[in-house]
């Protein structure tokens, strides 16, 4: 039996199960979870705390218009700063050995997915703070509609691009499985002891698959 495994080095927040449940399909396996440096909030909280000191300084000085004024500078920097906060907590990039899932967005989940075929280049950019705090920006170069992806914040770009090149080489190798046909019927199989294929159509899927197969005794 198949199962989808989680690497035990950073599993990823509860977000990330519930995207890998929905999206990963055995046999398929996650190599590697990354969720944004938390470099991303420190804007917004630095913006908080000037606020609410000013906020405080308000307080003291009497005036009820800059204390007003105060007031809705501080309510307008909380609002912003949890927002980020939320965005950079349910932000996900999910490495599998067959794609790169991207998930993101706090009021619409907007997912993309880049199979490791389509991939033509991956690129990282990395300023002062980055290389001190080892987070960056990760560029990926795909033949799909949308051409490319950026990912902002991300941990340790430089090792994603690794492993993304290991993945792509591994993936571009002769398989022991010619044509990939018994990988197919495992597939196949899945979906249909899941309920996605009729007993019909898992029978003519399976018939034109073990006429792909070669001569090995599977017939």
């Amino acid at each position: 039996m198949f199962e989808t495994r989680i690497p035990s080095v950073n599993r990823g927040r509860p977000r990330a199960y519930k995207i890998i449940g929905e999206l990963v399909v055995p046999p398929e396996q996650v190599q590697q979870v990354e969720h944004p440096h938390w470099w991303l909030i420190i804007l917004p909280v630095v913006l908080s705390s000037i606020a609410a000191g000013i906020f405080i300084v308000t307080a003291f000085l009497g005036s009820e218009l800059f204390f007003v004024g105060a007031g809705v500078l501080l309510a307008v920097a909380l609002a912003y700063s949890t927002v980020v906060a939320l965005e950079w907590y349910v932000e996900v990039l999910i490495v599998t050995d067959r794609r790169v899932i991207l998930s993101r967005g706090l009021f619409a989940r907007k997912t993309s997915d880049i199979p490791l075929k389509h991939i033509n280049d991956v690129s990282t950019k990395q300023g002062i703070a980055g290389r001190l705090l080892h987070f960056g920006q990760l560029r990926i170069e795909s033949a799909n509609t949308r051409g490319r992806e950026f990912v902002t914040f991300i941990p340790n770009p430089m090792e994603i691009k690794q492993l993304l090149s290991r993945l792509m080489s591994a993936d571009a190798k002769p398989s022991a499985d010619p044509g990939g046909w018994i990988g197919e019927l495992e597939r196949v199989s899945l979906l249909f002891k899941a309920g996605f294929l009729t007993e019909s159509e898992f029978a003519a899927a399976k018939r034109k698959l073990l006429e792909l197969a070669p001569d090995q005794g599977v017939r």
